[in-house]
């Protein structure tokens, strides 16, 4: 993770706590979106959940920090619920 990211994660930490239910959408917004979020599809996504870039760019950091959500070449896939 670079140094950026991590400080991202820690700064998104205390805000996304208190937001569980956002990133519960997140997560069943990709799932339902085939598990991957790649170009064609993040618009679309966000949208949905009426997010910004921004905060989904903080949810996806803090699944990654902890294992919900992986690189895949330039996309990106959950690893919870149906998808793992």
């Amino acid at each position: 993770m670079t140094r950026l990211a991590l400080l991202l994660a820690l700064a998104a930490a205390p805000a996304l706590a208190q937001s569980a239910d956002r990133v519960a959408e997140f997560l069943r917004a990709v799932e339902a979106a085939g598990c991957v979020v790649h170009e064609a599809n993040n618009q679309a996504i966000l949208a949905q959940l009426g997010m910004t870039p921004a905060e989904g760019t903080l949810i996806v950091t803090l699944l990654m920090s902890d294992g919900r959500a992986v690189p895949q070449d330039d996309d990106l896939r959950i690893t919870t619920g149906t998808c793992s």
